[in-house]
């Protein structure tokens, strides 16, 4: 069995999930589409040629008048 010096110490360096940047988007909305819907969706964002979610949010911040973050 290894001694408690040796555990407090491989502990130090903490596992886990790493700390978001300061700039990181913290709040997901989410909403479901049907088959025909989601089909919409893809083709436009590959028209546009960007990320699922950049599409998204660009789009949704456009439509609630506000500019791209």
């Amino acid at each position: 069995m290894p001694s408690r010096h040796l555990l407090n110490k491989s502990m130090k360096n903490k596992m886990g999930r790493p700390r978001l940047a300061k700039t990181a988007k913290d709040v997901l909305i989410g909403a479901r589409f049907g088959s025909e819907e989601a089909k919409q969706v893809h083709a436009a964002v590959k028209r546009e040629n960007i990320g699922k979610s950049e599409w998204v949010r660009k789009t949704l911040l456009s439509a609630a008048g506000g500019n791209k973050v």
